[in-house]
């Protein structure tokens, strides 16, 4: 038969002695000693960081200025920074709300009975077909945005766009 070891203390004390035992020191012996090798280590590796990103500045600016400084005026910063449309962000952004609303919407109240689920999974499905071609709009936008490419930018724009929007058409129509 096992024979069952006797509790002779807490765990706490136990686990306490363990340690003291497989260390060689009381806690608050070496909880200090190894706090202050985290800060040195954390310390270091900030040291370290600064370095290289301060010289990974330098080595950037020498190679893109030929080593001379250049300062900016609100002149030349326009004459050299083309004007970047920020709408596909908002469409984005737009896209997403209303895609975590009608599936915040349906989550919430699709549990209510059988045909309200129904009903409230084809706002769901149509929030995602937004969210698609919503989502998809920023990449195609600024992937194309040289002059070049506008016909390519409006062509797979309209691509996605015209079968999400088919999509959001069959997901919302009366079944």
């Amino acid at each position: 038969m096992e024979q069952q070891k006797e509790h002779t203390g807490s765990p706490t004390i136990e686990l306490t002695k363990h340690v003291q035992d497989y260390v060689g020191a009381t806690p608050a012996e070496y909880v200090p000693v190894k706090v202050g090798n985290l800060r040195k280590t954390v310390s270091y590796v900030q040291e370290k960081v600064n370095s290289w990103v301060s010289k990974s500045k330098e080595v950037i600016d020498h190679e893109i200025n030929g080593g001379e400084e250049i300062i900016f005026t609100d002149q030349d910063t326009e004459k050299r920074i083309p004007y970047v449309p920020r709408w596909p962000l908002f469409v984005h952004l737009m896209g997403a709300i209303i895609q975590l609303g009608c599936s915040a919407f349906y989550h919430q109240f699709g549990c209510v009975n059988e045909s309200e689920m129904y009903f409230l999974r084809k706002f769901d499905l149509a929030g995602i077909c937004l969210m698609i071609c919503c989502s998809i709009t920023p990449p195609f936008y600024y992937g194309f945005m040289c002059d070049e490419m506008a016909f390519w930018r409006w062509a797979w724009l309209g691509q996605v766009w015209a079968c999400s929007l088919f999509a959001l058409y069959i997901s919302l129509r009366p079944s």
